[in-house]
């Protein structure tokens, strides 16, 4: 029995040295939390431990450092200048001067494209797993080509884009051509040369415009590991134009908002014709789930307006139950934006030309305003005229003429144009009851 009861104390004291020696779970501080919060884009919980801060520790430059990038990854300009001027205001050395730095510029690159913002009208979103977003847009818009992450296969199945790196780890393409039975043509590419672009660039989901020049893609950038002043997120999209001559694609372009964020934004595509366009990102979303919109690009016009924020995160409604109608599905939506283009949108409502001749509205202002939106059609079809033969013609005497009528034609599209503005903000409010 003694011998047991000194067995069991050996086994408890052994243990417990075990336990000793095993190093503490470590803690994660406020601060590095509020990090990984603002990392994963939930820039309420990072305010929310900002706020929670005495007044001595919100200047201090690493805390008002993340709270000032968070106010302006969240939009909320006028809280994101209040606090950069405290920040410039603080006396700092090394680092901590150049950390400050990259703030003021990424603020000063938000505010360009927030100058640049666009409103776009939403047809559905979708918010899921990774796997189902992309198996989503696939099946949505597989008649454009096959779109991945490393290459671009066109609709007829006859090239491939496919993203590759040189020695200096600068991304180019090599453009494959389908042979006769159906194999690539590995031996002999294009390479096709993307100009602009520095060491470290990566380059992923491509897509080729139906003109077969212009190209979409998505471009994260970085330079000795520090992300460049003019990016806005980890990952932005960006557009460039296939100079056939040179094999070369020109300088890329990045995107306004609302199709760039300070989120990964992955995958543009768009089909003009049907007037379809879907957008892949990571913002608003949690661990590996992305975000899918779907919208019309004919909708796409500059931002007017006092809900900045909320463009900017592309917050904008999308297709609801509304009285006395059902919700469009996207295959209905495609289907109808294909047939007839909308004369307007109301909100998230696109408006026909059929549906405003049925609205219970004074009769005068719906004929007036489709005569005007008819004669403004016309007017613009004879300046696109106009400008075709200037361009043909070669005396300088009819070129005058020509030029005397195009600045004319002008002159009376803008007229109607501000007519029509006056007339659709007429019908709208007519619509809405508010007379």
């Amino acid at each position: 029995m003694m011998k047991k009861n000194l067995l069991i104390f050996i086994v408890l004291v052994w243990s417990i040295a075990l336990v000793a020696e095993q190093p503490p779970a470590k803690q994660h501080s406020p601060y590095t939390l509020a990090v990984d919060a603002y990392r994963a884009g939930r820039y309420a919980e990072v305010e929310q431990w900002y706020q929670s801060l005495s007044k001595r520790d919100k200047h201090q430059p690493e805390y008002l450092r993340l709270a000032t990038l968070t106010a302006i990854a969240d939009y909320r300009t006028e809280q994101a200048e209040a606090r950069l001027e405290v920040y410039e205001g603080l006396r700092l050395k090394g680092t901590l001067v150049e950390e400050r730095a990259e703030v003021v510029a990424y603020q000063e690159r938000v505010e360009r494209l927030l100058s640049n913002a666009r409103e776009v009208a939403t047809l559905d979103t979708l918010r899921a797993s990774r796997g189902e977003v992309e198996q989503r847009l696939k099946k949505e818009s597989h008649y454009l080509g096959e779109v991945s992450e490393a290459y671009y296969i066109s609709p007829d199945g006859k090239s491939r884009w496919q993203v590759t790196y040189g020695v200096d780890s600068v991304p180019y393409f090599l453009l494959y051509h389908q042979l006769g039975d159906g194999r690539w043509d590995e031996g002999a590419p294009e390479r096709v040369e993307m100009m602009g672009l520095p060491e470290g660039s990566r380059v992923s989901y491509p897509f080729v415009g139906s003109d077969g020049s212009t190209l979409y893609f998505s471009l994260e950038e970085r330079s000795k590991g520090r992300v460049p002043r003019h990016v806005l997120g980890g990952r932005d999209i960006y557009v460039s134009r296939y100079d056939r001559e040179q094999g070369a694609l020109l300088v890329p372009t990045q995107l306004m908002l609302p199709f760039n964020s300070p989120m990964d934004d992955l995958c543009y595509i768009v089909d003009e014709e049907r007037d379809l366009g879907w957008l892949v990102s990571n913002r608003g979303c949690v661990g590996d789930s992305l975000r899918l919109w779907t919208f019309a690009p004919s909708t796409l016009h500059r931002y007017e307006g006092e809900k900045l924020r909320e463009v900017a995160m592309w917050c904008s409604p999308i297709l609801q139950h509304r009285a006395g109608r059902q919700r469009l599905a996207p295959q209905e939506m495609k289907g109808r934006v294909h047939e007839e283009a909308p004369l307007f949108w109301m909100g998230d409502e696109a408006v026909y030309r059929s549906t405003l001749r049925s609205a219970s509205l004074p009769s005068g202002l719906v004929a007036e305003y489709l005569k005007v939106a008819e004669l403004l059609e016309e007017s613009e079809a004879t300046l696109a005229q106009l400008r075709r033969e200037l361009g043909e013609r070669g005396t300088s005497t009819i070129e005058g003429e020509l030029r005397e009528r195009l600045l004319s034609g002008e002159a009376e599209c803008e007229q109607y144009r501000v007519r029509l503005r006056m007339l659709r903000n007429e019908v709208i409010r007519h619509w809405r009851g508010e007379r």
